[in-house]
């Protein structure tokens, strides 16, 4: 089996979690050398797994010559790093959010398949085992059809986007949007990137924090979807703290409500119980299935990377990205 050199770049709190990840995946990865702007942080993450730290990740690129890069840095330095690595024949997974612009995004595609390289977007929500399991609940009909899907996610919309799609699973046919400012006491939400005084504009991402317990000016957002197979959807952020991140699914026989299953027989609703299936595995303990028993019969996901110490759900998730893009890589499978 090809095992590639990857390299990171970014070695904040996002990318410690696939520091966490990737070497459980020893037979497809070796790490070669990490680059982060902070000399300090990266030399420590670097000694930490015994490969060299640059602070320039074009030098990283040119010296330590990786088949692929994960690309943990804020969203505005993503195509200039995919663009630099597809130049050199260097595969990219780009962490969440892909980018902070469309025509970014575009150009990160166009570079990618200019030179011939791969581009994987490392997004978690939709590869998470309860939502693959939820995916083949809707495959295999035993609730019905889905009809509508609402989605409340105040850590990235772009998870909830990943959330919608996942059950939907269908193009777009409409989408309708709203948004204005509205003033919230800080208390009552979250805001992933900044937090802004009332005083000042939305639009000023940078914009220094506001004091403790003064008002915050932020831009809400609604929209409504409506998908190729007759699904409605609508999201909505930010949502402030009364609910945390959290998105339902209605089906004609049943529902997804967050982490709950629900079927409904004869006018009944009954919570589903799901099992997870976990072994031990070569460094600990990993999860290998989940099941639940419906009704109409058991619906089970396996999950494709049983064989690693793969132990929560983010894991599994991380792994599933970076295998999507070995694959593709060495034997020409598709991007998953």
């Amino acid at each position: 089996m090809d095992i590639l050199d990857i390299a990171v770049i970014g070695t904040g709190s996002r990318a410690g979690s696939h520091f966490a990840t990737i070497p459980k995946l020893t037979n497809h990865y070796r790490l070669t050398a990490v680059s982060d702007l902070d000399d300090v942080r990266g030399r420590a993450v670097g000694d930490a797994h015994g490969v060299p730290s640059f602070t320039d990740p074009v030098e990283m690129l040119d010296k330590a010559k990786p088949h692929v890069i994960l690309i943990a840095v804020p969203p505005e330095g993503h195509h200039v790093l995919v663009a630099q690595a597809a130049e050199r024949g260097i595969h990219a997974v780009s962490e969440t959010p892909m980018s902070f612009s469309l025509a970014c995004a575009q150009r990160m595609m166009e570079d990618a398949d200019r030179h011939g390289t791969l581009l994987e977007v490392s997004e978690n929500v939709r590869r998470w085992p309860l939502e693959r399991l939820k995916r083949a609940v809707v495959d295999a009909g035993v609730l019905g059809d889905v009809t509508q899907i609402h989605c409340w996610y105040g850590s990235g919309m772009y998870h909830g986007i990943s959330a919608i799609r996942n059950i939907a699973a269908s193009d777009a046919s409409q989408v309708v949007g709203h948004a204005h400012n509205v003033t919230m006491a800080q208390a009552r939400w979250f805001d992933p990137f900044a937090r802004r005084s009332a005083g000042e504009a939305a639009s000023t991402a940078t914009a220094p924090a506001a004091a403790a317990g003064d008002p915050a000016l932020v831009t809400w957002e609604l929209g409504v979807t409506t998908f190729a197979n007759g699904i409605v959807s609508t999201h909505q952020f930010p949502i402030g703290g009364v609910r945390g991140n959290h998105w339902e699914a209605h089906l004609t026989r049943g529902e997804f409500v967050a982490g709950d299953l629900f079927e409904v027989v004869d006018g009944d609703r009954r919570r589903l119980d799901v099992e997870t299936v976990t072994s031990e595995h070569d460094g600990g303990r990993g999860i290998d299935a989940l099941r639940v028993q419906t009704s109409t019969g058991e619906v089970v996901w396996e999950n494709p990377h049983r064989g690693y110490p793969l132990g929560d759900a983010d894991d599994v998730a991380r792994a599933d990205v970076l295998l999507s893009i070995h694959a593709a890589a060495t034997s020409g499978a598709d991007l998953d």
